[in-house]
């Protein structure tokens, strides 16, 4: 418990005495654990919310209409003549020509 504790902040670290108590009365080993348990459950529950909100964040940053709305936002274009790559024949497919700005796609629609 106590090697626990001492990484919580100092408002979680009571100091016993002999007695048992801290504080004076009212304040026990067991009341101490239990306040430990209730802050460390809070901020596993925030935690929580926090990683779900991120991961939400990199979905939406994933998906492809997003990826092609920033591409754009950066001066890339699409092309309308796409080459595709056979790894098992180790070849090209199609002609690869360049594209042209503002040739083919105005906007991105989500």
């Amino acid at each position: 418990f106590a090697a626990v504790a001492e990484s919580y902040p100092t408002i979680f670290r009571l100091p016993l005495r002999a007695s048992g108590s801290a504080f004076g009365k009212g304040w026990s080993v067991d009341g101490a654990k239990a306040l430990l348990s209730r802050f460390v459950e809070s901020q596993a529950q925030e935690l929580q919310i926090q990683q779900q909100a991120l991961e939400r964040d990199v979905e939406r940053l994933q998906a492809p209409a997003s990826l092609a709305e920033r591409a754009m936002r950066q001066g890339m274009v699409p092309n309308a003549n796409p080459v595709f790559l056979d790894p098992a024949a180790g070849e090209v497919v199609g002609k690869a020509v360049p594209a042209e700005p503002r040739s083919n796609v105005a906007r991105v629609d989500r």
